[in-house]
């Protein structure tokens, strides 16, 4: 993935929306992925070396996938929460070369989670409140250290 791209959200009247990329060009603004298992990008949700965190709009929920920029390097993360409703992932932030972010799953509900964007490299950081969700928000990280 290039520094050199902007990444954002648009709906060219046939896909819904979708992960775009622009260096500032008409030429240089093209559709990231054309993947049949995207029905639309929900939100762009963090950059991490060269890897962006994204959600797309899927028909059996929302989970994680990563792209480099290429359509090649699209792809699922996880399946945090299998079903129609999905772990629909919010509330990310980059902090020491992980990707952290609020999730639900079947087991912890609604927790922390993180990710270096590999399917073993995604797990539940903590269950917070065990038996409930804690429904992280708001991370933040201030003086080297992450909050909620």
């Amino acid at each position: 993935m290039q520094d050199s791209f902007l990444f954002f959200t648009a709906s060219d009247g046939q896909r819904g929306q979708q992960l775009w990329k622009t260096n500032g060009t008409s030429e240089g603004t093209l559709l990231v992925t054309n993947n049949n298992a995207i029905s639309g990008v929900g939100s762009i949700l963090a950059k991490l070396s060269d890897t962006l965190f994204f959600l797309p709009s899927m028909v059996l929920g929302e989970e994680l996938w990563i792209t480099d920029g290429t359509n090649e390097g699209t792809r699922f993360v996880k399946d945090i929460a299998p079903g129609q409703f999905g772990s629909n992932p919010r509330n990310g932030i980059i902090y020491k070369n992980k990707f952290y972010f609020n999730a639900s799953d079947a087991t912890s509900g609604s927790e922390l989670w993180r990710s270096d964007g590999s399917l073993n490299g995604t797990v539940c950081g903590k269950d917070i409140a065990p038996g409930s969700s804690s429904i992280p928000y708001n991370l933040t990280v201030h003086n080297n250290e992450l909050f909620s």
